[in-house]
């Protein structure tokens, strides 16, 4: 059932809302990637409310790790190009985490980190091309 089935929605700044995450990996990422279909739907559904820059960036660098990826086959160059971007945002990744888990909790949750963003970036892909939102 729809909120507005229930009548008016009311703003309230003292009402806090808990979103329940899921454990990594599969139900987690089946979750952002549904995230990011509902945000690519809305992005082009309503431009006037849903459309800013700032929710692009998951897709772009999701794009731009495949391309330098399958790309990286074909020359050294662009494959010394992907190694130091991957490692870069690895290793941005790994300071998020470090201080609050072990080694390999870090490395695990580092990877949850850029895992996440893919599937929210393919996801906004989906919802790009979807032209009606089923539940």
């Amino acid at each position: 059932m729809k909120m507005l089935d229930y009548g008016r929605l009311l703003y309230d700044p003292n009402v806090v809302v808990y979103h329940h995450r899921r454990p990594l990996f599969t139900q987690h990422l089946r979750q952002i990637f549904n995230v990011g279909v509902h945000r690519g739907f809305f992005f082009k559904r309503h431009p006037e409310t849903s459309r800013h820059l700032l929710y692009l960036i998951p897709t772009t660098l999701t794009l731009c790790f495949w391309i330098l990826f399958f790309l990286s086959f074909t020359s050294p160059l662009v494959l010394g190009i992907f190694l130091l971007s991957f490692g870069f945002f690895f290793g941005i990744a790994m300071s998020n985490v470090l201080s609050i888990t072990d080694i390999p909790g870090t490395i695990i949750a580092s990877i949850g980190i850029i895992t996440t963003h893919m599937a929210y970036g393919i996801g906004f892909l989906r919802g790009l091309s979807v032209h009606n939102l089923n539940r």
